[in-house]
């Protein structure tokens, strides 16, 4: 199945540090000196001792988000066994207080999504699990007169913990967004199987949507919505890639990928033969997707799709060597329709190896989107071509990423790969990014919404769950194209506070 991992400011210093898991249990911290353009291993002092005891069960997903209000980002770890959270203790470091916080084991957990579903300040936590284990749904009950910050699984009262014969008990993938703009988070299951068909093989999971009533509950609309769509999902990510004001979803899906727009009335259409995703061209492979995300990575101010592709060792056929795509989008046509294009192998990120976990930022401050790889390489086989187990694909503005994992350090095997011919220079397009920051609870406003306003355009984004295992930049980015100036920026919070025009406690442009 493969790990994940995640852009975190661990240390307070403004820079993005790295988090990465390994299918053999190992979890991983660099910090980063942006002045000094230097990742440094901080992972034997900085991690707890119970985190290096996993005795090499698979480390599986990443959460990121400061669970018990003191200002600091904490981490919640899946695993092959039991789950962790790890709370910073203020200076980078962390402490174990996975049994004392009342998060329960569970047999392997995949993708986490971090959500403060009832808006009372404190974020929750929901953990999909794998191979027909309940997935839970663990509520934030706050901190302790001793500062512990405790949790109670309320999955089953709630009708979310999808047990199995519910109709799928194999969850990969989560994402966490208002999708029909009413300010409260709703939730997005992507699942990978739903038991045996008459053949004996597995079929396919039944997406799930939920729902946020407002009042701390959820309706399953899958059904109703068209979102369920149904296809060996395994990551899932929100974006407004038509820029509408409405949310849509991106399904990296075994064998065959799905986007599916919002029509921003509660439903959604599959558009993803319409939009060029699929041609069913003869002889066209639809790969095995894994991490992906919506990113504007030339900074033009239309959404493109970064999709990890990856092997996966059964005997349906597979393509051994998938390369990775990036969708490049070619912007919003006068009737609203938009077409995408993959040009991974111009931009140099058409990387063969068995793709799994992603996680995009901008690490180095220079306005450009870059992506942190994993590859699995842990079940193998021998026609695939050996390639690195992570890689840091630093965007050089010419059109083109080049992956310098080695020469930061993240890796010492595999030389980096030489830098390509840029083909266009888009170091010319505005951008900005946003850090929220909350003021009593949610300290780390997960929830809140950020909505851009330049050159007659708008952009939206929430920050929720996405990906595959992963956890991306906190800070958001938006492309500006050529917008001379923003006309405005609003921020609304997850417990209903703006849209305002508040004094953001961090910008750069």
């Amino acid at each position: 199945m493969g790990s994940g991992t995640g852009w975190l400011d661990c240390d307070g210093d403004g820079d993005l540090d790295l988090m990465f898991l390994t299918p053999v249990g190992d979890v991983v911290l660099y910090t980063y000196d942006a002045a000094a353009d230097a990742f440094t291993d901080v992972s034997a002092t900085a991690l707890p001792e119970a985190i290096h005891q996993n005795n090499a069960a698979a480390a599986m997903g990443l959460a990121l988000a400061d669970f018990n209000n003191d200002g600091a980002v904490d981490a919640f770890v899946s695993m092959e066994g039991p789950n962790h959270l790890l709370i910073n203790n203020g200076d980078g470091t962390f402490s174990a207080t996975t049994r004392a916080s009342g998060i329960k084991g569970a047999v392997l957990s995949s993708s986490v999504a971090v959500l403060d579903y009832d808006n009372d300040g404190w974020v929750d936590i929901y953990v999909g699990n794998y191979m027909g284990m309940p997935n839970r749904f663990y509520h934030n009950d706050g901190t302790d007169g001793e500062g512990v910050v405790h949790f109670t699984d309320v999955a089953p009262q709630l009708g979310m913990d999808i047990a199995t014969g519910e109709g799928s008990s194999w969850t990969l993938g989560l994402a966490v967004a208002d999708y029909d703009n009413d300010g409260n988070p709703d939730l997005y299951l992507a699942n990978d199987y739903n038991g045996l068909d008459d053949l004996g093989g597995l079929k396919p999971g039944r997406n799930v949507l939920y729902r946020n009533n407002g009042d701390g509950t959820f309706t399953d609309v899958s059904a109703a919505s068209g979102a369920d769509n149904a296809g060996w999902a395994m990551g899932v990510a929100f974006g407004d890639y038509n820029r509408d004001g409405n949310l849509d979803i991106f399904l990296a899906n075994f064998w065959e990928d799905a986007l599916l727009r919002n029509n921003g009335d509660g439903t959604f259409t599959e558009v993803t033969r319409e939009t060029g995703l699929i041609t069913d061209a003869p002889g066209e492979w639809h790969y095995n997707g894994w991490g992906t995300s919506f990113i504007d990575f030339d900074n033009d101010g239309d959404l493109d799709i970064h999709v990890a592709n990856g092997y996966i060792l059964n005997d349906q056929g597979q393509v051994i060597n998938e390369p990775n795509q990036l969708w490049e989008n070619t912007g919003v046509n006068a009737d609203g329709s938009v077409h995408f294009r993959d040009i991974a192998t111009q931009a140099g990120l058409d990387d063969p190896g068995d793709g799994r976990g992603a996680a995009y930022g901008d690490f180095n401050g220079d306005g450009l989107i870059d992506i942190l790889l994993l590859n699995n390489g842990f079940l193998a086989d021998d026609q695939i071509i050996p390639r690195p187990k992570r890689m840091l694909s630093v965007n050089q503005g010419d059109g083109t990423f080049r992956d310098l994992a080695r020469s930061y350090g993240l890796r010492s095997d595999f030389a980096d790969g030489p830098k390509l011919s840029g083909y266009r220079d888009y170091t010319g397009n505005h951008w900005v990014e946003v850090l929220p920051v909350g003021r009593e609870g949610n300290l780390s406003a997960v929830g809140a919404r950020v909505i851009v306003k330049a050159g007659g355009k708008t952009w939206i984004q929430d920050d929720g769950a996405a990906s595959y295992c992963s956890s991306s930049s906190p800070y958001r980015h938006f492309g500006l194209g050529d917008a001379p100036t923003i006309d405005e920026i609003l921020v609304r919070f997850s417990d209903g506070t703006g849209p305002g025009r508040p004094t953001l406690p961090w910008t750069r442009s």
